[in-house]
């Protein structure tokens, strides 16, 4: 036998460790070689705005990708060669020298490397035309055609080859620093109780705490730096310390301890616990942020929603000061004329003026009432009415809210406002909140303010395109498209808004994030499957003879299936658990920021990884069970 048929029998032989690693290895690269064909594909160039998005959002998913699978398998790497020192020791003992070991542990890892990098490309391009018809559907592009990704093949084979060369490099140093004593005696070696220092219990319930209070704050008044900070510590804590706390407390309640099979599971829960601190700390993190980051993506699409209904007229025409440019609009009114368009054309002023109670140093926007009136009443919308020294708000988002006085003064027109109601839809695409106020009043604004604090809008109301989602074909688009483009809607003070076409656009740039995101959150998902794996196997030898060994004494099979269970369930769910109470409170930053609810589309998110968390627990669990009972006496 030469020493590379060694080197392919010690990976045969290790098959049932290498499985999660490989299959998730085998995934990582499936994606990578897709999203990169997809990159190079010819099509995606030609539309000049939404290809160099999409390029850029691939890319940087690229990126993602190939980097934790960097830290993916520099960990499980490291992992296997934990498993597999009594085997190293053995061969020491036999002769082998240092540079044998390590050309030895860099075969092995360059043919798991050739064959996944062959398998997850070969799979890649049987699936890469499924992924161009769901990416077009999804970008709303025309269908694109099938091509030979020769630039894909050789980025992906290239990256990943790299990657596994130069891992081993990484890892040499856990097996050449350990004598041959220690790597005979392995992981089975004596381990003193777990012990919790109540100061680090403490810390981790102060910080968690912390954490969770400046995340229910909002975003605008909460350190995002300072809650990630303290989230990180407390996490960690929380598993090496708090745990160990909490599991000694429920032993030292005997009629707890002492009932049934719990004696069993959680005499040895606080050294699985406080063995596993970093693999349970490193899959939280990554739960949550797949969980945060699908949460937030499936509530992009109601905020589109919400957007329409605040933007609710075809086309916007602003023009810096009272008279607007006739030719600008001249333009709009023929080309909707040509395609026998029916709409209604309204004129609308904003004047702007400091007031004192703003938190902002900008000038506030105020409207007259018979403007908002004109607008209502095109929309089929009820009119709120005012009297002389009162103002309704136009916000565009209920986060907004916060920034609203109840009273307003004008210093320099010696006015007073007071508030007497809110408006969700804002009318006009803008940035800053709008006050709706009497004419008179308005009057007395707009002669207090020079020329250049009034803007005028000229808005269009296109009945039948009001209530419906623009499509990326439609008439709205297409002249919305022809308009941008023009250079007469394009001079210094003035600025032209086509809605059909922003919406299309961000709805584009929204279904992009989506589709990029949740594939590298299922990669992250995967990841994490499979860490949970490698550990539950780690121990299979050493739980075999504890089960043995107690099974003399008159363990039953059930009670044996009951403990095992527990244990693995605490293994596979606590992490999962303390991931969906962190992405409760990181939601809780992004509500405050969106306009619509992402408790339920995050809820359905956080579910779906559930049942896969689930499923993937049932057959982890049987095939150990599987394994445990072959030694049963």
């Amino acid at each position: 036998m030469t020493f590379r048929q060694f080197a392919f029998n010690n990976v045969k032989r290790n098959t049932r460790h290498y499985l999660a690693f490989f299959f998730s290895s085998i995934f990582s690269i499936m994606i990578f070689f897709i999203y990169a064909a997809f990159i190079f594909h010819p099509d995606i160039g030609k539309d000049p705005n939404l290809g160099s998005f999409i390029r850029e959002g691939m890319a940087a998913a690229e990126v993602i990708i190939y980097g934790f699978s960097f830290l993916f398998v520099l960990y499980s790497v490291g992992h296997f060669l934990k498993v597999r020192k009594r085997e190293f020791g053995v061969l020491t003992v036999l002769g082998i020298s240092n540079q044998q070991l390590n050309r030895l542990l860099f075969l092995e890892n360059l043919i798991i490397g050739v064959v996944s990098i062959f398998v997850g490309v070969l799979m890649g391009i049987l699936l890469t035309k499924a992924f161009f018809l769901a990416a077009a559907a999804v970008f709303d592009l025309k269908e694109l055609s099938f091509y030979f990704p020769v630039k894909a093949l050789g980025l992906t084979i290239g990256a990943f080859l790299i990657l596994f060369l130069i891992i081993p490099f990484f890892t040499r140093s856990m097996i050449q620093n350990s004598d041959v004593i220690g790597l005979l005696k392995g992981s089975i070696k004596p381990k003193a109780e777990p012990k919790a220092s109540l100061l680090l219990v403490l810390l981790s319930v102060g910080t968690l705490f912390m954490a969770y209070y400046l995340a229910s704050q909002g975003i605008r008044n909460a350190p995002l730096l300072w809650i990630m900070i303290c989230t990180i510590v407390g996490t960690y804590f929380f598993f090496s310390q708090l745990s160990v706390y909490l599991v000694r407390w429920l032993k030292s309640k005997r009629s707890f301890f002492w009932k049934g099979s719990r004696i069993l599971w959680l005499s040895d829960l606080a050294y699985r616990i406080k063995d596993n601190t970093r693999l349970f700390f490193l899959v939280t993190m990554v739960f949550a942020v797949a969980f945060t980051a699908i949460g937030n993506f499936m509530a992009l699409e109601k905020s589109l929603m919400r957007m329409m209904e605040n933007e609710p007229f075809a086309f916007y025409y602003l023009s810096e000061g009272k008279v607007p440019r006739e030719e600008a609009t001249r333009l709009i009114d023929q080309e909707l004329g040509k395609a026998e368009v029916s709409f209604d054309k309204l004129k609308t002023r904003l004047v702007f003026h400091s007031v004192e109670e703003s938190g902002y140093p900008d000038p506030e926007a105020f409207m007259k009432w018979s403007d908002y009136h004109q607008m209502t009443q095109a929309l089929g919308w009820e009119t709120q009415k005012l009297q002389s020294g009162e103002t309704l708000v136009l916000k565009a988002a209920e986060a907004e809210k916060e920034f609203i006085p109840k009273q307003l003064t004008v210093t320099k027109a010696d006015q007073s406002f007071q508030l007497s109601g809110e408006s969700q839809a804002s009318f006009l695409p803008r940035a800053f909140l709008i006050y709706v106020v009497p004419d008179n009043d308005y009057q007395t604004l707009s002669d207090h303010a020079p020329p250049e604090s009034t803007h005028t809008y000229i808005t269009y109301v296109v009945p039948e395109w009001l209530h419906q989602f623009p499509q990326t074909d439609s008439l709205e688009n297409k002249l919305g498209q022809q308009f941008l483009q023009s250079s007469d809607l394009d001079r210094e003070g003035e600025y032209f808004f086509a809605r059909g076409t922003s919406l299309i656009g961000i709805k584009q740039g929204m279904n992009a994030v989506l589709f990029v995101g949740l594939f590298v959150a299922v990669i992250f998902f995967l990841a994490a499957a499979s860490f949970l794996y490698f550990r539950l196997y780690a121990d299979l030898e050493k739980d075999q003879h504890h089960y043995r060994a107690v099974s003399k004494i008159g363990l039953t099979e059930w009670e044996m299936k009951r403990s095992v269970m527990v244990q693995i369930a605490i293994l596979f769910f606590l992490p999962f658990m303390v991931a969906v109470v962190h992405t409760f409170f990181a939601l809780q930053l992004s509500q405050s920021v969106l306009d619509v609810s992402i408790t339920k589309p995050a809820a359905v998110g956080i579910g779906l990884f559930f049942l896969l968390q689930l499923l993937y627990f049932g057959v982890v669990c049987n095939r150990y069970l599987v394994q445990v009972k072959r030694i049963l006496v």
